[in-house]
């Protein structure tokens, strides 16, 4: 096979190695396999009885035989107590190379009757350098001073390098596309700086980006060394292949250290930055001069220190998304005036001001408002045939903004006009916001398109890393700067405000609610293949709208956005605060934010910005050609999920009410709605019940909702509202998505 005639299929298939089930381990440890019930050996790295003399790899063995009484006792105990987290520091056997040295001995499981152990001895090193508990902390200290983020990474590298010893320790963090850059950089004086330098997203497949989401710490000691292979490879207890992802001797991809090898790297380290449950960077360690072995507690404290920075890393970012949220803010009231005059509409009004203000909003180089037969400009703009055809491009039907930095990849952009962001406002009246192209420099650590394919005997390829390191430029060109999350979210406010002033003759207070909460839910439901919705708001008995919103969108690449949230409270004020809890939460997850980073930003943000208010959301992604589904809830109500004649609630892990500012670990569910299936989310007022507590009154939902499961979606809203038991005091929102079957669809 030449290289001509590889296929994409062929480099994809290199690119899902298996690195979990790597069947070794890296040589200067050993790993055991144990049954912990029958207490006897499954399988054993192929190095054991040089380590531990007199040891059997023998599956069936007595633990005690290999281990020796004493440690097994310990590591039974441990075991017991459930005590695995931290190593049990021992002695080295007499007759080996670790007689009398310290080794720590790990311990966890991979799978209910597999319980792995590792032993490693302790380096001379290692046992030279500090890792105390003050120590730790005074490195702490030290990055709380810090007054950017950017300082507080560069101190990291610091106080990671002084913890083990690297010669090189960088923060590298990923983009969008999961290229990756080297934003900060501690390195020894001879060594060429790699600050600045990018590398691809194939540099780190999404395979290995799983693990290291799973595992925050990996390390190799010598990228030149063996693997220990274990036998057998696959322990003969039916429980099919051993899943090394949480062995810290885990050995790794021949891919990866041919790579290593290729920048001469001998030792290597990497600590995972994570930002609400979401691979964020990385803490990227090398050595050069020979191996390196940094010790547990090291590693511990490396794991410690870069966890740490990030948190202190997103609450500094949290400030200045506040910071940019109150300018966008500043910009919005000095334009509310404009669009307050009764015989224009807004779009009206703002045409015939000056739109330099309108232009700030949003920092764009040009702006176009259209009202009608009426388009007034500003700026850097395109001719009206093409302004049109902009918005026809990117305009959405349920006025939620919507934007892009690369025109020309819609034949519709230029240098003067690369960046676009539209707020349709009502029929024939919109406002669109323009950017120019900027040129930027980016410098990637050798040609990323430089490859190494082998041929296999069989016909099959694969791919390998590339051979050269040398910096290499390349001009960006085309695209416009990023619209960041605030200009979006100003933008969005304007819209609010807008079509608020479209209703400017209802003048009573509670008119102005009612309008108001209106104004939060889309005008209608999306039409789309692959699912059915149904939606229903129920005001409050005395007729006051209280905390409950719904949203349904559909998102860029075609996932549809679900949300059902609860603001505490009654009035004008909380219906203000729900609108700029839904306008944050579109921008977000327009930017791309999953759902637990989304509930996670509108937390940090509720807390600085609409104190002492606290709200609950649940919030699903659901993509229709698949039935993926992905919920994250804070603090809201377990959702409902039916199938045919059952029913019962979706168990996710909450974070803390929006608004407490309580930092928490981000969890979600991932599952798939299967054909005829159906989910419902909704606010308390529909499943609250004096007589029963919480999770008793969601099974009484989850029991209605199995009586119905087969209806129509409007039969199950209609049922479940007229259902709500006596006496109801708050309102009641409702929002259902059904995966139709086949024949449905054909229907």
């Amino acid at each position: 096979m030449s290289e001509q005639m590889i296929s994409p299929a062929d480099l994809d298939q290199c690119a899902q190695e298996p690195i979990q089930y790597p069947g070794s381990v890296q040589p200067h440890g050993v790993m055991v396999v144990v049954h912990p019930g029958h207490q006897t050996l499954l399988a054993a790295s192929e190095n054991l009885g040089r380590f531990l003399p007199g040891a059997a790899a023998t599956p069936g063995v007595g633990a005690s035989e290999v281990f020796g009484p004493d440690l097994w006792a310990t590591i039974a105990e441990r075991v017991a107590d459930d005590d695995l987290l931290e190593p049990i520091r021992w002695r080295g056997p007499a007759g080996g190379p670790w007689a009398g040295r310290a080794v720590d001995v790990l311990v966890h499981f991979a799978g209910e009757n597999r319980l792995v152990v590792e032993l490693e001895a302790v380096s001379d090193a290692s046992l030279g350098r500090s890792v105390s508990l003050s120590a730790t902390n005074n490195q702490i200290t030290r990055l709380r001073a810090c007054t950017t983020a950017e300082e507080v990474l560069q101190r990291l590298t610091t106080a990671v390098q002084r913890v083990t010893g690297f010669d090189r320790v960088m923060v590298y963090r990923f983009d969008r596309e999961w290229n990756g850059e080297v934003i900060a950089e501690h390195r020894r004086p001879h060594l060429e700086p790699f600050l600045g330098l990018r590398y691809p997203e194939s540099d780190i497949p999404a395979q290995a980006r799983k693990l290291y989401t799973l595992n925050r710490l990996r390390f190799i000691v010598d990228s030149h060394a063996t693997a220990a292979r274990l036998l057998p490879r696959t322990p003969e207890d039916g429980g099919g292949e051993l899943d090394l992802s949480f062995a810290p001797l885990r050995s790794v991809s021949p891919v990866h250290l041919e790579y290593l090898r290729g920048m001469g790297v001998r030792a290597s380290m990497s600590v995972s930055m994570m930002r609400e449950g979401r691979l964020w960077g990385l803490v990227a360690c090398h050595h050069y001069d020979g191996p390196l072995q940094p010790s547990h507690d090291e590693r511990a404290a490396a794991d410690f220190l870069t966890q740490a920075a990030m948190e202190i890393v997103t609450t500094r970012q949290a400030g200045a998304d506040a910071a940019h949220l109150a300018a966008g803010q500043r910009r919005l009231e000095q334009l509310l005036p404009i669009l307050d005059q009764p015989q224009l509409s807004p779009t009206e009004a703002l045409a015939r001001t000056d739109l330099g203000p309108v232009a700030a909003l949003a920092d764009a180089s040009g702006v176009v408002v259209r009202a009608g037969s009426v388009q007034a400009t500003w700026g850097e703009v395109p001719g009206p045939e093409v302004a049109e055809r902009i918005v026809q491009a990117l305009a959405r039907t349920d006025g939620v903004p919507a934007f892009t930095d690369d025109l020309r990849g819609l034949g519709l952009g230029s240098d003067a006009v690369a960046g676009a962001l539209v707020l349709p406002v009502s029929p024939g009246h919109w406002v669109l916001w323009l950017n120019r192209a900027v040129e930027r420099t980016v410098r990637w650590a050798g040609d990323p398109d430089d490859k190494t394919i082998t041929i296999r005997a069989d016909g099959s390829a694969r791919i390998g890393p590339r051979r050269s390191f040398e910096a290499a430029e390349q001009k960006l060109r085309g695209r416009s700067a990023p619209w960041d999350s605030w200009k979006v979210q100003a933008v969005t406010a304007l819209g609010s405000a807008a079509t608020t002033q479209l209703r400017r003759y209802e003048r009573d207070a509670v008119s102005i609610v009612e309008d108001l909460h209106d104004s939060l839910h889309p005008t209608r439901l999306p039409h789309l293949t692959g699912v059915d919705l149904e939606v229903r708001y129920v005001p409050a008995p005395d007729g006051r709208f209280a905390g409950d919103w719904w949203d349904c969108f559909e998102l860029p690449g075609g996932k549809l956005a679900l949300v059902v949230g609860d603001v505490t409270g009654h009035g004008s004020a909380v219906t203000a605060t729900m609108t700029q809890l839904r306008t944050a939460l579109r921008a977000y997850l327009l930017e791309g934010a999953p759902p637990a980073e989304t509930l996670g930003r509108l937390d940090a943000l509720a807390h600085m910005m609409f104190r002492p208010t606290l709200a609950t959301v649940v919030l699903a992604l659901y993509e229709p050609a698949t039935g993926a589904l992905e919920i994250a809830r804070a603090g809201h109500p377990h959702p409902v999920l039916a199938r045919a004649g059952e029913a019962g609630p979706v168990l996710i892990d909450a974070r803390l009410p929006i608004g407490l500012g309580i930092d928490t670990p981000a969890t979600s569910w991932s599952g798939t709605l299967e054909e005829g299936q159906t989910l419902i989310l909704y606010s308390d007022g529909l499943s609250e019940d004096r007589a029963l507590s919480p999770e008793e009154g969601i099974q009484r939902l989850a029991g209605i909702v199995a009586g119905v499961s087969q209806e129509p979606l409007k039969v199950i809203a209609d049922t479940l509202v007229e259902a709500v038991p006596p006496p109801r005091t708050d309102d009641t929102t409702l929002l259902i998505v059904r995966r139709p079957g086949v024949q449905d669809q054909t229907q």
